[in-house]
């Protein structure tokens, strides 16, 4: 091997070596960053004219399975959905109490149908008629409340779906820009790796509000579409 020759191959392995080391260091750092995947940097031996001609590195790959990443994605949908219904329904049974709760609308209706009763069997006892009177504005006061707590709750619920909406048609957005941004990098050989995961972890933030399931194309694209088939981002 002649001198530039050996110089050439020192010179590719410390490029390698400190690339191996970036990529270390970036991994390090970021162990704590949502949605970061671990980076390896797997080198290969440059050829030339059938003849060894350094250590490069190939390409930053991405450690992780895509395919339980899937299904991570697919099963936070259904449990967010189920999230997002259990609260609605324990705020509604907060609204109307149970029945071991003296104040619950149930109860007061009771109270009052019993006053009634009292009265029926006494028509003209005044304590009685003053006491259906009380019980009857008190139902009245507390359903008038429910009815102000049912509206906002259901304003809430509306104002939320906005937000859902939003949220799932920005990171469509940004899904769509990555796509692009990707195969760019694919394509010009650039490292692409941090580009996947920042996708990724732009269909993790629609599988938070949307049920959904994705699928990769042959260019490497990702699409996206409801769990009936209909077409969010189709790559």
């Amino acid at each position: 091997m002649s001198l530039s020759g050996a110089l050439n191959n020192a010179v590719s392995g410390m490029l390698a070596s400190q690339r191996q080391v970036e990529v270390t260091s970036g991994n390090i750092s970021n162990a704590q960053t949502e949605g970061f995947t671990t980076k390896r940097a797997p080198t290969t031996t440059q050829v030339l004219d059938g003849r060894a001609a350094g250590t490069l590195v190939s390409d930053i790959t991405r450690e992780g399975n895509e395919f339980i990443q899937r299904e991570l994605r697919n099963e936070q949908s259904g449990l967010e959905n189920a999230q997002a219904k259990s609260d609605v329904f324990k705020r509604i049974q907060d609204l109307f109490g149970t029945l071991d709760d003296d104040s619950a609308i149930t109860n007061t209706l009771g109270d009052l149908k019993t006053r009634f009763e009292e009265l029926g069997t006494e028509p003209g006892n005044t304590a009685n008629r003053q006491q259906v009177v009380r019980q009857a504005e008190s139902v009245a006061r507390q359903l008038n409340n429910l009815s102000q707590q049912t509206q906002e709750l259901r304003e809430q619920a509306d104002a939320d779906i906005e937000t859902a909406v939003q949220t799932v048609n920005d990171q469509l957005q940004n899904l769509q820009n990555l796509n692009q941004q990707i195969a760019n990098a694919d394509n010009s050989g650039d490292p692409s790796a941090n580009l996947k995961d920042k996708r990724d972890q732009a269909l993790q933030e629609i599988s938070q509000k949307l049920e959904v399931q994705t699928f990769k194309r042959d260019n490497g694209a990702v699409s996206v579409f409801t769990n009936d088939g209909q077409p969010l981002l189709n790559a």
